[in-house]
């Protein structure tokens, strides 16, 4: 009798568990039925329709001083919609630039709280941005004079003439470190001569006006520049020198002249061993010619009539006077360059055949094996 009433108790407790959990799935039924079959609350469809939260705070805290009939700063907010954020885009660069500064809404105006402004801001840039990049819009370029580098670059790719046009036009201003800004590009009458009397430089040289003048050019080396090594662009075999390129205007006779460089004192040096100078006009020898040595050592007094005062004679004028010829060029560009024959086995690495009765220890070596 007592194990028959424990047993009924504990199924009575197992029914009343299983009653209970039933009760507990339908009243969750119950209540989560009509949360699924209801509308959603405005929080649902703001999520899912960014623009119309945004926009329910431009119109709750902007659109009243922002309507078509007050306009406050010339602003109105009236029939834009966030939703064309590209359509207006001017407009709304406007607003994220007053929202940024925190000027708007202005000071003791109603203000939405910081997360919902900031929202907008981050909306309205990022609806800009997207339109910026799907329609690029640099601006209208400005109508500006070229500077020199286009000048000689419009020269070079519609004549085929490559000039050095920093002989013809003066330096541009430049702003912010470039010099082809148009707004610091002016145009001066002093400009305007120049880049007339280059344009007529440029068409002689283009057409081969046979009238042209008589003209000379000058190109300065760099005093620091090496002579002792071979340059790239330079015939094989030399050292030092310079090659230019330069523009002949006609077929004619032209003179070529080389001058050395001088000591502060008005003196040449170097020449108390011999050098040959070649010049070369598109890497053919034209001229040739030893300078120093005997030669050209400088004429001095016997010893027993110099005095103090003496010095000795200035060689350069007969130096220099032998470094030129004249040759017949072709009209056009072509490379002049002028350079000192390398000496076989000075300055250089090149394998020298061996003797080894002409070295000290080998030809003690040698010696002693025979």
């Amino acid at each position: 009798m007592t194990h028959f009433d424990t047993h009924h108790r504990r199924t009575s407790i197992k029914r009343g568990a299983l009653s209970l959990a039933m009760g507990v799935c339908a009243l969750a039924t119950v209540w989560t039925a009509p949360q699924a079959a209801g509308p959603r609350p405005a929080v649902a469809n703001a999520a899912l329709s960014p623009a119309a939260g945004h926009a329910a705070v431009i119109k709750e805290y902007c659109a009243t001083c922002h309507s078509e009939r007050l306009k406050q700063a010339g602003l109105s907010l009236e029939g834009i919609s966030l939703d064309t954020v590209a359509s207006n885009a001017d407009t709304w660069e406007k607003v994220v630039r007053k929202l940024q500064r925190g000027a708007m809404p202005p000071q003791g105006s109603r203000r939405p709280d910081p997360a919902a402004l900031e929202g907008l801001v981050r909306y309205l840039e990022g609806e800009l941005d997207r339109a910026a990049l799907a329609r690029p819009n640099p601006g209208e370029p400005l109508v500006h004079r070229l500077n020199r580098t286009e000048y000689g670059n419009a020269v070079r790719d519609l004549l085929g003439l490559d000039l050095d046009v920093s002989s013809l036009l003066p330096p541009d201003d430049s702003a912010y470190g470039f010099d082809n800004i148009s707004d610091v590009l002016g145009l001066s009458p002093v400009l305007i001569e120049r880049y007339v009397a280059a344009a007529e430089g440029v068409s002689a040289l283009a057409v081969g006006e046979p009238d042209v003048s008589l003209g000379s050019s000058t190109y300065l080396m760099r005093q620091d520049r090496s002579q002792n090594v071979h340059i790239d662009g330079l015939p094989l075999g030399t050292v030092g020198g310079l090659a230019v390129s330069h523009v002949f205007p006609l077929n004619a006779e032209y003179e070529f002249q080389v001058l050395l460089l001088r000591t502060n004192t008005d003196s040449l040096i170097g020449l108390e061993r011999a050098h040959e100078l070649e010049i070369s006009i598109d890497g053919q020898r034209v001229f040739l010619d030893v300078i120093g040595g005997e030669r050209d050592q400088p004429k001095r007094p016997p010893r027993r009539e110099r005095g103090a005062d003496d010095v000795d004679e200035d060689t350069g004028p007969p130096v220099e006077a032998r470094l030129k010829v004249r040759v017949p060029v072709p009209a056009g560009p072509h490379t002049v360059s002028a350079a000192w024959v390398q000496r076989r086995g000075a300055d250089t690495n090149r394998l020298q055949s061996f003797n080894p009765l002409t070295h000290g220890f080998n030809n003690h070596h040698y010696r002693n094996s025979q």
